[in-house]
């Protein structure tokens, strides 16, 4: 699956406006000297934001985006590769579905045009690879977080509504207040102390029948 850029992206975001001349050389600079992703450098200098900067890149690929707080992982997908893998690319499977006769695997990826990390992927898996753009800060902690069995480990939701092609994908990232998002984490506090409860809402969004939201919104009409 080949994926290209016309430009760097650099000079891509300097003639749409979003950094000058003068950031990005800076940013050139630091990654010279500290290493790391372009666009990572970028965010660090706070130069723009990590989601300005998917949105970007979402609409130039037209691939989509992902908000991976919003996303439940499985062993069974991201076990597929190793956390070695994982943070060499800074990746992390989403989650496979059968076409046909090939199965297709979903990646959360920072740089989406990252070749390398494509093939890799696709040889040790054998699945055909979708790129699905996330931020690095939610990579991060989602390696951390399933790879090292930390729980306790917390994604922070994206809160800036992004639109991207209309693909197949997980879940397209969408706009979260502070007061839904407070919402969210009060509820997810009252399933937990209920494990029956707790199972039967993750069979139902396991099998796509109710989603996240779609839960959230019946608990608060009852409590209307």
């Amino acid at each position: 699956m080949a994926i290209k850029l016309k430009k760097r992206l650099g000079e891509m975001l300097v003639e749409k406006g979003l950094i000058d001349q003068m950031q990005l050389q800076s940013a050139i600079g630091r990654q010279k000297q500290w290493g790391g992703r372009f666009g990572a450098n970028l965010v660090k200098l706070g130069y723009i934001s990590e989601i300005t900067l998917i949105k970007f890149l979402s609409n130039q690929l037209k691939l989509p985006c992902a908000d991976l707080a919003k996303i439940r992982f499985t062993p069974s997908a991201y076990s597929l590769i190793t956390m070695e893998v994982a943070k060499k690319y800074h990746i992390i499977p989403i989650e496979t579905r059968d076409d046909g006769s090939r199965k297709i695997l979903f990646l959360a990826m920072s740089e989406p045009t990252n070749m390398l990390a494509l093939d890799e992927v696709s040889f040790l898996t054998g699945m055909t690879i979708r790129p699905v753009i996330a931020t690095d800060s939610q990579i991060g902690k989602s390696i951390d977080k399933y790879y090292n069995n930390r729980d306790w480990v917390e994604i922070e939701p994206l809160s800036e509504k992004i639109t991207t092609a209309e693909e197949a994908s997980p879940e397209i990232i969408h706009e979260v207040t502070m007061k839904e998002k407070k919402a969210i984490q009060k509820k997810a506090k009252s399933v937990a102390k209920n494990p029956e409860l707790l199972a039967l809402v993750r069979v139902l969004v396991k099998k796509g029948l109710i989603t996240r939201d779609e839960y959230i919104k019946e608990i608060e009409q009852l409590k209307d």
